[in-house]
């Protein structure tokens, strides 16, 4: 019953979040649609930040650091949400993320 209280607070924060940094025009990013995208008129990006933000305080209240791990990956799509980072350069945090948690997770 914990985790449904627990699921359903991190929803409704993140959603509050979300609605608050909307309106902040330097944060928020629009992705201009092109021959890879599944979307035909420009959409806003960096939404994920309300979630990055509600796994950081989960990560800490409940004592469990897996969240803090990942989020090298969440600055990093942040990045590249603002300054369209290469491919490379995304695969390697990817890559290190992953070894990391392998590490932590044997522990």
């Amino acid at each position: 019953m914990i985790i449904f209280y627990l699921s359903t607070i991190s929803f409704f924060v993140s959603w509050l979040i979300l609605k608050s940094i909307i309106n902040l025009r330097w944060f928020i990013s629009i992705d201009n649609p092109n021959h890879r995208s599944s979307h035909q008129q420009p959409k806003p990006s960096s939404g994920g930040f309300g979630f990055v933000i509600i796994s950081i305080l989960a990560s800490l209240f409940l004592k469990d650091f897996t969240y803090l791990i990942c989020l090298p990956l969440a600055l990093i799509g942040f990045l590249d949400d603002k300054l369209k980072l290469g491919a490379p350069i995304r695969y390697i945090a990817q890559l290190i993320t992953c070894i990391c948690l392998s590490i932590y997770s044997t522990f």
